[in-house]
């Protein structure tokens, strides 16, 4: 499906079945995303482009959510999303990576806001026609409770994490690659920033197009 990539070399980092079945029941609290304005709609749109298309992997090192501190974040982990997405599929003549990255905008944002105690900054949007795009983003989880796990008891009143989505047109796809990486501290990156930015780099898409 995807070359000669790999993900991920690092003994830290496993297959994700749930988030492959599109199951976000481990991150978050579901039963709220319906009272998120705008997001079920947003999260049908993305299943039905992914389809069976789509691959995960995540870290071993999981932050979780103390209940009830907030809205709807239950747990957290360093994850790579890798989609191969058919073009026909998206269902637009032209513009397909404008579209992808508007849809990735918007589904970001969904997230965010004071009564939902997370702020979102983008940090860099690139978009190279109707070929490439790179957008990075952070989230800012403020006023709860977060414990990383097989770390100590400590709970951290703050969390961050940082994201990043690559989409690439090869031949008759557009390939999806999103990222992110929590951190306590959004000034000092983790060992999987590295083992991250590490198969980014080394990341090759398929040529079975």
């Amino acid at each position: 499906m995807f070359g000669k990539s790999r993900i991920p070399w690092h003994k830290a980092w496993k297959f994700d079945p749930k988030i492959t079945e599109f199951d976000f029941s481990d991150w978050f609290r579901l039963e709220r995303f319906k009272e998120i304005n705008g997001l079920p709609q947003v999260t049908a749109e993305w299943r039905r482009l992914f389809g069976n298309d789509i691959r995960c992997w995540k870290g071993d090192q999981e932050v979780v959510v103390t209940a009830d501190s907030h809205p709807y974040l239950k747990k957290m982990y360093p994850f790579i999303w890798i989609a191969r997405i058919p073009i026909e599929r998206i269902g637009i003549q032209t513009d397909q990576i404008s579209y992808l990255v508007t849809l990735v905008l918007e589904w970001a944002s969904k997230f965010t806001g004071e009564n939902v105690k997370t702020s979102l900054s983008i940090n860099r949007i690139v978009v190279l026609g109707n070929k490439q795009a790179y957008v990075t983003f952070r989230y800012d989880f403020y006023d709860l409770q977060a414990i990383e796990v097989d770390r100590g008891k400590t709970k951290w009143p703050n969390y961050y994490l940082f994201r990043q989505v690559v989409l690439a047109t090869s031949g008759h796809y557009v390939y999806f690659v999103s990222v992110g990486e929590p951190r306590r501290n959004p000034h000092k990156q983790t060992e999987y920033a590295d083992h991250i930015q590490r198969w980014l780099k080394e990341f090759q898409l398929g040529i079975d197009e």
